[in-house]
Formats: C-alpha cells, sequence, structure tokens
C-alpha cells in the first residue's frame, strides 16, 4: 500500500517537472474571485474493525487570487462513508507556480475545523497539477495527506465510544471558475 502511495507521488513530481519546460499558447493569468467545486476520495491510514475505510467527499472553496499565484479563500465540504459524516469548514491557500502555462504545478494548504458526528482539527496539504483554458476556467487534479483530529463515535460491535483515525490520502478533483 505504502509503495503504491510513494509510486503515485513520484509519478505526480515527474510530471510536474516535465510541465515546467512545457512551451504552449498564453493563457489567461487568474485574478480577482476564483471558486472551487472539489470531489474527493479519501483513503484511511488505519484500520477500523480490521479494514481500512474510505470516505468520498465534495468541497467549495471561494476567494480571491491576488497576484496571479497566490489564492485564499474560505470553504467547507461534505465528508461521509457508511458510518460517519464529518463537515469541514477551513481556509485555503493556493500557489500556482506557472500561470501563464496550461499545465502547472499548484501546492495547497487548508486548516480550520469540522463538525458532525464529533467535532475537531482538520488540516490538508495538498500538491497536483492544474489545467487551464484560455478562457476563465481550469481543472485540477491533486493528492494530498489529509488530517482529521481522532473522532469519537459508538459502533454496535463494541463496548461504548471508540475513538477512529480517520486521516489519510485522498485522491481530488475539482474545477474552477
Amino acid at each position: 500500500m505504502k509503495i503504491r502511495h510513494i509510486s503515485l507521488l513520484l509519478m505526480m513530481l515527474g510530471i510536474m517537472g516535465i510541465t515546467m519546460a512545457q512551451d504552449n499558447r498564453e493563457i489567461r493569468v487568474p485574478s480577482g474571485y476564483q471558486g472551487f467545486l472539489e470531489q474527493s476520495n479519501l483513503y484511511s491510514l488505519s484500520k477500523i474493525e480490521g479494514r481500512n475505510e474510505t470516505m468520498v467527499g465534495f468541497s467549495t472553496t471561494h476567494g480571491f487570487y491576488f497576484n496571479g499565484h497566490t489564492f485564499v479563500g474560505v470553504g467547507f465540504g461534505f465528508d461521509a462513508n457508511d458510518n460517519i459524516t464529518l463537515v469541514p469548514l477551513y481556509t485555503s491557500i493556493k500557489y500556482l507556480f506557472n500561470n501563464q502555462k496550461n499545465i502547472s504545478p499548484i501546492f495547497g494548504l487548508r486548516m480550520g475545523s469540522y463538525v458532525g458526528t464529533d467535532n475537531g482539527a482538520y488540516g490538508e496539504v495538498s500538491l497536483g497539477l492544474r489545467f487551464a483554458s484560455t478562457k476563465d476556467f481550469a481543472v485540477s487534479a491533486v493528492l494530498a495527506g489529509v488530517y482529521y483530529e481522532p473522532v469519537q463515535f459508538y459502533l454496535i460491535n463494541t463496548e461504548g465510544d471508540c475513538f477512529y483515525n480517520f486521516s489519510g490520502i485522498a485522491i481530488k478533483f475539482s474545477i474552477e471558475w
């Protein structure tokens, strides 16, 4: 499992190196208000009742690009599986490494908290690629490390409440307008 994650990370870093040298037509440099809609698949690094947990999520982030490279915004999401629902509320910072190319590496950081079945701290660090069009539109694919403070909830097969860690690796796809 770890080898697969490391291989995926190395592949993304290789693609990022290749894209830094590309020579494509000029695109619109992001500025002002931007909105993001994102779909994610979170793979937990801990086991719950002998199996790895996965969560499916959606989030939206809204904010501003200040200099064509740096985005700052706020957002909320919805992550759920059969056992639990978590709603992260966060501040987001993104950095575009090369905003004048069709394909650009991006780095993201989110910090906040979550509400839902339980409450706690939430954080995320992401690295990926942004595919921009000549219009006011882009799509992104990122790999993220996600932290949820361990969650307390009741499972039928246990004696009382238990704490579970849903932190893990997420694959995320988003659109930007």
